[in-house]
């Protein structure tokens, strides 16, 4: 893909956000108290912060940001799509398509409630889309 140092110290703040993001998403203070209701979850299944079974879901999650970032990276840069709107259009087209009909579609033979889908999927539609903007704006810029 050819990235400059630059770039792989934006995509490395967008993993941070990422996760910051999540973090404060699935929190009591927005729609965490929701999100377990909606998933039929119980904090009690939760294995205990010393056990290393609680930690593998925040791993995942930051590899997964990872991928998402290069790959929409590499995207972008194919596809020469650069400025703040095509970067936001562009993300918000790759999470409806690819993330959220799929999601909904999942949650929907699961028999679990459309709100679940709308809270993963309202917290993947911020990230795609300020992914978008970030990497069309402070990457593909560059490298074009």
């Amino acid at each position: 893909m050819g990235h400059s140092r630059r770039s792989h110290i934006v995509i490395a703040g967008l993993v941070l956000l990422h996760q910051l993001i999540s973090m404060f998403w699935y929190s009591p203070f927005l729609f965490g108290y929701h999100w377990i209701n909606a998933s039929g979850f119980r904090l009690s299944q939760l294995p205990p912060y010393n056990e290393t079974a609680f930690y593998w879901p925040f791993v995942f999650s930051i590899i997964a940001s990872v991928l998402l970032c290069y790959a929409m990276t590499f995207l972008y840069i194919r596809f020469k799509v650069t400025g703040a709107v095509a970067g936001v259009k562009w993300g918000f087209v790759i999470w409806f398509v690819f993330v959220f009909l799929n999601l909904l579609t999942h949650n929907q033979f699961a028999q679990r409630p459309v709100s679940l889908s709308l809270i993963d999927g309202g917290r993947d539609f911020i990230i795609f889309t300020l992914s978008g903007l970030v990497i069309s704006t402070l990457i593909v810029r560059k490298n074009i």
